[in-house]
């Protein structure tokens, strides 16, 4: 029985060796199925700053509105690296066809921001991930710009940045509030895209973006906010200090600050790697661990939960420092509604998601109640079928008006004070 096992084993080998084929991602992949020990940083010749910058203006295939070829500039803006922030809007900078366009500031917009608002206006400062910046979709079908547009007397200042955290978020905030006087800031999470990067600092290794560069992240010790900046000031360094293996540094990082670097996955086992059906094996081992890890996020001891609930908490501080109200929205996702509606264990799981968030805040806005009331062809999609496209942006917007004239944030902040 031994015999014929070690012999079936030994046959299998045999074939999966057969069908292995080198990768500049990994040890090896089958089937366009990549192996384990993955690679950090691929073996291929990344693109430098002015090529990242260059490709901006590359059309995103096949991609044609109104006749116009579309480009990734179009789509999701235009981005330089920042040793703070890790990467940020570039500043004074329009896309091909002019559907983003950002001011001195980096705020998405046509004109400048003035240091104080117009007289009579209420300035709302706007933060968030790509939903916010208004990705996929042109400067005027953001639901930043129609929220100003009908909200007489409003002045919208849209920060959103495609790709960020919530401690990005934050962290962009801190930047900018004594450069800009302004009454209210809302910060706006998406759960689904955004909760996972709270903790996680390369984004290829969490989601396979083609982004490799170390983000900052804020971690919770000792129940006190605390950030961890990334170790090196741009890619350049990064890739200089970390080919063709990754050092001892970087390795100690992840495996310290990112949660979805598993050592299955990206550590080579020398005694046993020889074997392609152990290395399936470490591969099954890392997805279920993933699988486990993002079905976990929207848990109140979760560290995704815990680290956001900190950012964001520090944030209203933050805001209240300078005599501004602060809000955070909870806006759901694609797929998020319908899933929220059918499945009464997801719709446990997100009620209790947003009462840990907003436990502690003055100002909270849940719009899942509203986006179950919707229609779905109004929560229709960008142009590349992602994000949310120019009908469900009117609606946010229209809920986020409602919502404030409810309870203007900023007065709001003069009633409760500080504290």
């Amino acid at each position: 029985m031994a015999l014929s096992l070690a012999v079936a084993w030994t046959l299998v080998e045999l074939v999966l060796n057969a069908l292995e084929s080198p990768s500049a991602w990994s040890s090896g992949a089958i089937l366009g199925q990549e192996l384990p020990p993955r690679r950090i940083i691929p073996s291929i010749q990344l693109p430098g700053p002015e090529e990242r910058l260059a490709s901006a203006a590359a059309w995103a295939s096949p991609l044609v509105v109104g006749g116009r070829k579309i480009t990734f500039g179009d789509l999701y803006g235009i981005a330089r690296e920042d040793v703070v922030l890790g990467h940020a809007p570039l500043e004074n900078a329009v896309s091909a066809n002019g559907w983003w366009q950002t001011n001195g500031m980096g705020a998405r917009a046509r004109s400048p921001t003035p240091e104080q608002p117009p007289d009579g206006t209420t300035r709302l400062l706007l933060f968030g991930d790509s939903y916010t910046q208004g990705s996929r979709v042109p400067q005027e079908e953001t639901y930043a710009y129609f929220l100003q547009r009908n909200s007489p007397g409003l002045e919208v200042v849209n920060f959103g940045v495609d790709g960020y955290s919530m401690g990005q978020a934050f962290l962009r905030y801190d930047i900018l509030k004594d450069r800009l006087e302004h009454h209210e800031v809302l910060l706006v999470l998406v759960p689904a895209a955004d909760l996972w990067r709270e903790i996680n600092v390369i984004r290829y290794i969490a989601e396979g973006w083609p982004s490799y560069k170390v983000n900052p992240r804020f971690v919770v010790d000792g129940g006190e906010l605390q950030l961890v900046p990334s170790p090196y000031t741009d890619l350049s360094e990064m890739l200089s200090e970390n080919r063709p293996h990754i050092s001892q540094a970087l390795r100690t990082h992840l495996r310290t600050y990112d949660r979805f670097y598993f050592p299955d996955r990206y550590e080579p086992n020398p005694l046993l790697d020889h074997s392609i059906t152990y290395r399936l094996l470490k591969r099954w081992r890392a997805k279920r661990k993933q699988r486990e890890l993002k079905e976990g996020l929207f848990e109140p001891d979760s560290e995704a939960l815990q680290t956001t609930r900190k950012i964001v908490e520090a944030m209203a501080a933050s805001a209240q420092s300078v005599g501004a109200g602060f809000a955070l929205t909870i806006l759901p996702g694609p797929g998020d509604t319908d899933q929220f509606v059918r499945d009464a264990e997801y719709r446990s799981r997100w009620e209790a998601m947003s009462d840990f968030l907003c436990a502690n805040l003055s100002t909270c806005y849940d719009l899942m109640e509203e986006f179950s009331g919707l229609s779905p062809d109004t929560l229709d999609l960008g142009y590349d079928g992602s994000h949310y496209g120019p009908s469900a942006n009117r609606a946010i917007a229209d809920f986020l008006r409602i919502r404030r004239r409810g309870q203007p944030l900023d007065q709001m902040i003069r009633l409760s004070g500080p504290g």
